[in-house]
């Protein structure tokens, strides 16, 4: 009893549906339903009666198809499509109800299929006259706002709607799992826009939209493209609302026109909407604008607008691809009243009583017009519109669909894998033909038909018109380009073609920008929407190319050029060999070097005579080597520092410092050993004194410094470290250690050399009085004191002074200082000995000196005769070693 009141009210409800509202009708195996626009609505939101040709057109296309469907043999064979069209009148609410209908049927369809309950003939006859299967699939409606709403109802009811015209990006959502369309979405459409903006460059683009989903998510999308592509920007976004709209629009064209800067706007806005808004403008006079037009504005026909259609002179119009089915345009031309009165679409009557001025109840014979005088080539071509191509491979597209479904095989299921017929209705499962449908793919009237992931097109194809209006009034849309998303370039113009408002073809592109593009080296700061002021780019940043908006920030490596348009690297600060300094240190190296050969030569030639012996010929040979190392060391610290120069470096100069200071030692400890009364003081002496024990001292001594910097180098060697005087300059300096292990044994090694240096000046100082020809002990002295004041010179520089090309050239000079002051002390004052008093290098004056020196130094009023002269006997012939060498 419950179930026949519940079906007993939706009765009621359909049958006063049906009273209010026409549709067109034709039972089948498969219901299609069809959303389309065949009135305008009134001021009050209600169905109109104003008629919307187009509409007719694609209600026709759509009955037109089904039965080309019907008729083919190889499509769908033993399967009838059927159809039921409504009109919603371009109203939201309409197309909401209608769509509620259409699941409210299918509803009460599965509930009377699906349960095993029985109703009488009357309830029966109530819900249908005909055993009537639900709509499958609804093709449309004709906008996006109205495809938004009743997407989600369906996709609940799981009903799949695919729509010829809804392009909002809104409906490529996850939201609405179960709508498709054939037409491309707007971010598509954007894109043709934003080309043709870049191609035109025009900076400085208005827009006016609807305030639904079709206006938003187009702008959005245009807006989208500005910040992704940077070369215009949106001067202000005007949204006309669905609900009284004409109040909004005065006020809108009232702030557009106080925009004397923008020259170009887009228009969203479609069918009503359109006209009020081009008729506001037209008595605003809002003029010397170029219009873009959007899909929905450029499909319509010219008697839409009426007279303010002349306001679109030289617009451009994107627009879908525009194929005219040539079969459905010869069934047109034979359309009569007499024929459409035998069809099953009820709105011919108000069609031929509207443009033919032919009553129901008009006498035939007395006008042929309302009788059999088919359709003109005008009269047809006013129900056409891009989108009607697309309507019908809609269509054709729920029919492949559908075959595919009904064509499946249960062994071609379970090797595909694809859902099939398992002879339940086909309307209760629109998840398989969901499925079905996202996997079509046919040559269409538009091209290839095929749907991505989103229910969207896979490829995308725009015609560019132009709206031409000559003196006459005459007007057309000129096609003067294309748009293709598969396509490079994409776009495609004939510039030729163009005609630009109230001008001849030859006309000057129309500009449109606030503000001249700014030049390389400034950026653009934004002081209104889309203008700007050029500001130049503060130091170390620049900007390459013209009209940026930001400076691009140098590396910490590059500072910015004179101009600020691009970035150079820093200069490198360090010594090098280019400069003054430089080359006036490199000079002063080669002296050192020919000075160093020159003591060598010296040396070598008379390296038999006493005082060359006296030296120590094998220390003084090791010396020179050293100084000569020492001298190489200098042209180092010249050379840009990297890691392997580093180490090079720092492990040269502590052995050299090394080397230095221990044959030093040697010789001052010799000296006093060899000089000293008492020679208790020296239990050693005799290996200090002999010539073949000496470099074997020396090389023990070092060996404890190559120990120390062979560990130090292992655990934590030195490295070049970089470092950045921002947008001046860069220099590179050794970084001696970068841990504490490191550092531990840097102060070990740093600790003996100073040490042994220590150790060295006081047996120097010991030995300052001995004979003058042996004055080399003092001159051991004063090697020492300027290897110390150098050392402290050095160290406090490079600890303190973070200038690397400093620090270089401190370190390259008490290098140099070291090495010349070796040679001055070392080995000039005995060449200059060897060259030019030559008198002064003899054995007997030596042996003189030697004799006299141990006598006043000698007490022998403590000691007896015997013992005394038994010392300087003893103390000569030690010091024969140094007067006249050892052969050894």
């Amino acid at each position: 009893m419950f179930a026949r009141i519940v079906v007993w009210l939706f009765c009621f409800d359909q049958l006063a549906a049906l009273n209010e509202f026409k549709r067109a009708f034709q039972a089948g195996d498969v219901m299609l339903g069809g959303l389309t626009v065949l009135h305008y609505k009134d001021s009050k939101d209600k169905c109109g009666v104003d008629i919307f040709p187009v509409g007719f057109g694609h209600a026709e296309a759509m009955i037109f198809t089904i039965e080309q469907i019907n008729n083919d043999p190889s499509l769908l064979p033993n399967v009838t499509l059927g159809f039921d069209i409504r009109d919603y009148c371009e109203t939201i609410s309409v197309a909401v109800k209608e769509t509620y209908e259409f699941v409210r049927d299918a509803d009460l369809y599965h509930m009377f299929t699906n349960r095993n309950f029985s109703m009488d003939n009357e309830t029966t006859s109530c819900y249908s006259k005909d055993d009537v299967a639900p709509v499958s699939t609804i093709i449309g409606p004709y906008d996006s706002a109205s495809s938004v709403q009743i997407a989600s109802l369906l996709s609940m009811a799981k009903i799949p709607i695919i729509s010829y015209a809804a392009t909002s990006d809104e409906l490529s959502s996850d939201q609405y799992p179960y709508f498709l369309r054939t037409v491309p979405p707007d971010r598509q459409q954007a894109k043709v826009q934003a080309d043709l903006f870049e191609y035109f460059k025009w900076t400085y683009i208005g827009t006016v939209a609807l305030d639904d989903s079709y206006g938003r998510f187009g702008v959005s999308a245009l807006q989208k493209e500005a910040y992704n592509r940077g070369t215009f920007c949106l001067a202000f976004s005007e949204f006309v609302p669905r609900l009284r709209a004409a109040t909004d629009i005065r006020q809108i064209v009232s702030r557009i026109k106080q925009q004397r800067n923008v020259k170009v706007i887009v228009v969203w806005v479609f069918g009503g909407y359109a006209k009020l808004f081009f008729e506001e403008v037209h008595r605003q006079k809002l003029g010397k604008r170029t219009w873009i037009l959007g899909d929905g504005t450029s499909t319509e026909d010219s008697g839409l607008l009426g007279p303010y259609f002349r306001l679109l002179d030289g617009a451009l119009g994107v627009q879908p691809r525009d194929r005219k089915d040539k079969t459905f345009l010869n069934y047109l031309y034979s359309l009569t009243r007499s024929k459409t009165r035998l069809g099953r679409n009820p709105w011919w009557e108000e069609y031929w009583e509207k443009f033919r001025n032919c009553t129901p109840d008009a006498d035939s014979a007395a006008d042929p017009q309302c009788s059999n005088v088919p359709l003109s080539p005008n009269e047809a071509s006013k129900l056409f519109d891009p989108y009607l191509g697309y309507l019908i491979d809609a269509v054709y597209a729920v029919a492949f669909a559908l075959d595919k479904y009904f064509s499946c095989s249960a062994l071609n299921c379970e090797l595909s894998g694809e859902a099939c017929s398992d002879g339940k209705p086909l309307a209760t499962d629109g998840k398989d033909l969901l499925s079905l449908l996202k996997n079509v793919s046919f040559k269409g009237l538009t091209g290839v038909v095929e749907f991505d992931r989103e229910g969207d097109p896979k490829n995308s194809f725009f015609e560019i018109v132009n709206v031409q209006i000559n003196s006459t009034g005459a007007s057309k849309k000129a096609l003067v380009g294309s748009w293709s998303s598969s396509r490079k370039p994409r776009l495609a113009l004939n510039d030729s073609a163009i005609k630009w408002a109230n001008a001849t073809f030859a006309t000057k592109v129309p500009s449109s920008f606030c503000s001249q593009v700014c030049p390389p080296g400034t950026r653009q700061e934004v002081t209104t929407s889309c203008c700007w002021k050029c500001v130049t780019c503060p130091g170390g940043t620049v900007s390459k190319s013209p009209g940026s908006t930001n400076c691009t920030e140098c590396t910490r490596k590059q500072k910015s050029n004179d101009d600020k348009t691009k970035c150079e690297d820093l200069p490198v600060k360090n010594l090098n060999f280019r400069d003054a300094a430089g080359v006036f240190l490199s000079c002063v190296t080669a002296l050192g070097f020919c000075m160093t050969v020159a003591m060598l030569l010296v040396f070598v030639k008379y390296r038999e005579t006493p005082i060359v012996k006296a030296s120590n010929r094998q220390l003084s040979f090791l010396l020179l080597a050293a100084i000569f190392s020492s001298f190489t060391l200098a042209l180092l610290s010249i050379t840009k520092p990297t890691d392997s120069i580093c180490r090079l470096i720092q492990f040269s100069r502590y052995a050299i410092y090394t080397t230095f200071v221990s044959i030093l030692w040697l010789k001052s400890v010799r000296i006093f050993v060899v000089f000293q009364v008492d020679s208790s003081e020296m239990p050693f002496q005799s290996y200090i004194s002999r010539v073949k024990y000496q470099v074997g001292l020396v090389a023990l001594v070092n060996i404890v410094d190559i120990v120390l910097l062979t560990a130090w180098f292992a655990s934590d060697p030195p490295y070049r470290k970089e470092k950045i005087q921002p947008t001046q300059f860069i220099f590179y300096t050794c970084k001696l250690y970068g841990s504490s292990v490191g550092k531990a044994f840097y102060f070990m090694v740093c600790s003996y050399v100073l040490l042994l240096s220590f150790l060295s000046s006081f047996y120097a100082f010991k030995v300052r009085k001995v004979p003058d020809n042996f004055n080399e002990a003092r001159f051991i002295g004063f090697s020492l004191y300027i290897i110390l004041l150098s050392a402290l010179c050095y160290y406090s520089v490079d600890f303190s002074v973070q200038d690397a090309w400093y620090v270089s050239v401190i370190a390259c000079s008490t290098i140099l200082v070291d090495s010349f002051g070796l040679l001055g002390c070392m080995f000039i004052p005995k060449a200059f000995i060897i060259l030019f008093h030559p008198e002064k290098n003899k054995k007997e004056l030596i042996g003189a000196q030697i004799t006299a020196y141990v006598r006043k130094n000698t007490q022998l009023a403590n000691v007896n005769t015997r013992d005394s002269r038994s010392e300087i006997n003893q103390i000569s012939q030690s010091s024969s070693s140094i007067d006249v060498g050892s052969k050894n």
